[in-house]
């Protein structure tokens, strides 16, 4: 009787999953790529409202470095 239960669970996790996946596709994607056209400037959405905004690197560790650079100053290590 358990393992009726257990595998009715895994079967109704999957096909939750499965679903939440695809209505994720289906509707939110589409506003996660557009919202990135807008953050490298490929879009503008008010022309002339203020100057295009500087692009910038997701992929530089610069400022990962530098955070580390001043936590090492606070927390040396012991």
């Amino acid at each position: 009787m358990i393992q009726k239960m257990v595998t009715s669970a895994l079967i109704a996790g999957f096909v939750a999953g499965l679903l939440a996946a695809l209505l994720h596709f289906a509707f939110v994607q589409q506003y996660i790529l557009l919202g990135e056209q807008y953050e490298s400037g490929a879009i503008v959405h008010f022309e002339n409202a203020a100057a295009p905004p500087t692009l910038h690197d997701h992929d530089t560790d610069q400022a990962t470095d530098e955070t580390a650079a001043n936590l090492r100053q606070v927390w040396p290590p012991i």
